[in-house]
């Protein structure tokens, strides 16, 4: 679909790239940072009604995955189906009303708050399907690495709000993060209902013969394309031990980094540690965002792509013989910056090497392959703990992240993709 040139100017910041950008930027802006401060109530919360039980964390994080394993596919159909726009903004308040609820959920005890992160995360994977596949629609293609790379940019820059969030937490308690989560979601929800979003071709409403169908034209299309199915394939295998530090850092960092030097005031805290730890990674992924537009002149994106996949398997086996917490920041922000290198090209080929037709769909598939590994990953995690100790596995998941890198590397017509 041809994007209308006068929306659109060159430059640097989200002012260059049109009005619509602008607006999904300031939701994005606002919202995010709710999500940053409410989840890191939501696991810590977790963590103390389950009394630190490492499978009761893995619980969770495959409540929050599960939807996009089940129903990644399905997303993926709706986004190409249906208004992008109207699809959103309704996801936005759903996600409001959810979060809000949270609080009074958590009064009956743990079971009863994974049963609203599925649902929570449900939507979640249609909005995100949905805005993926919109924004190639309103960014033309010669800013699409920019683009994407302020998106993520900005989902780095956010990572300072988990800090918040553990400080709130701190101080106040858990209920204060959820209430303003929601706020922030009613915000996003203004700012995309004021987009304008070139509508996809739509087909006729569809049976579940049509629908079946649809989903098997964006696998179809995934596999037939060289960068898209190995992609998919390497971030498939580093999303399995990705899985497994979603379970592992919360608890390394209450259990493991809790004698390490210099703790003081809110560092004294698991919550707080935490928070800072994800900070640092989101610290890399920002650098990350603020080179990668001119490091994909100068090198092919699958290189970047093959070459962040590595650093970041690196730095977690870098963790294994770390107690100290400022050591471990470091490490996590490089780990971020890796992160940000590989996240941000492969989201842009993904993007430039499918038509909108069917984007919505690839996508559905890519991320039904990547939050099934994670889910098998958080699984394990749990049981992994039990099991074997910190140094142990942090090993064992850098090597694993490192090993998915030859899908790029053995491959030269993904690694020379530009």
């Amino acid at each position: 679909m041809t994007k209308p040139a006068a929306t659109v100017r060159d430059a640097t910041s989200p002012a260059g790239y049109g009005r619509d950008f602008r607006l999904y930027v300031a939701g994005r802006v606002v919202s995010i940072v709710g999500d940053r401060i409410a989840k890191i109530a939501l696991v810590f919360l977790v963590i103390r009604l389950a009394h630190g039980f490492g499978p009761a964390v893995s619980l969770y994080y495959i409540a929050q995955l599960a939807p996009s394993v089940v129903g990644g596919f399905l997303a993926g159909v709706v986004a190409d189906q249906v208004d992008r726009r109207r699809l959103m903004v309704a996801c936005d308040v759903v996600r409001a009303l959810l979060v809000a609820i949270v609080p009074a959920v958590t009064a009956f005890g743990v079971w009863t708050i994974f049963p609203v992160v599925v649902v929570l995360y449900a939507v979640t994977e249609l909005f995100s399907n949905a805005a993926t596949a919109a924004i190639p629609d309103v960014v033309p293609d010669e800013h699409l690495t920019g683009a994407n790379a302020i998106l993520n940019g900005i989902s780095a820059a956010a990572d300072f709000a988990y800090a918040v969030g553990g400080a709130l937490i701190f101080v106040f308690g858990y209920e204060l993060p959820f209430y303003f989560d929601a706020a922030t979601f009613g915000f996003s929800a203004l700012m995309i209902f004021g987009m304008r979003i070139p509508r996809q071709p739509i087909a006729p409403p569809l049976d579940v013969a049509g629908v079946l169908r649809r989903m098997a034209e964006g696998a179809a299309y995934l596999l037939r394309q060289p960068f898209l199915k190995w992609s998919t394939f390497a971030l498939g295998v580093g999303a399995l031990a990705g899985g497994i530090t979603y379970v592992v850092t919360p608890l390394y960092a209450s259990e493991a980094l809790a004698k390490s030097p210099w703790l003081i005031g809110p560092l004294r805290g698991g919550p707080f540690r935490f928070s800072v730890l994800e900070v640092a990674l989101g610290l890399g992924y920002l650098l990350a965002s603020a080179v990668v537009t001119r490091l994909s002149r100068r090198w092919r994106r699958g290189h970047l792509f093959g070459a962040g996949l590595v650093g970041y398997g690196v730095s977690y086996a870098l963790l294994a013989p770390c107690g100290n917490l400022f050591i471990a920041i470091f490490l996590l922000a490089f780990g971020g910056f890796c992160n940000g290198l590989f996240i941000i090209t492969g989201l842009t080929l993904i993007q430039r090497l499918t038509p909108t037709e069917v984007r919505g769909r690839v996508f559905g598939a890519n991320s039904t392959v990547i939050n099934t590994s994670l889910v098998v990953g958080s699984a394990i995690g749990g049981g992994l703990l039990l099991v074997l100790p910190f140094a142990s596995l942090w090993l064992l998941l850098g090597a694993v992240i490192v090993l998915s890198s030859l899908f790029v590397w053995l491959r030269p017509d993904v690694r020379s993709e530009a």
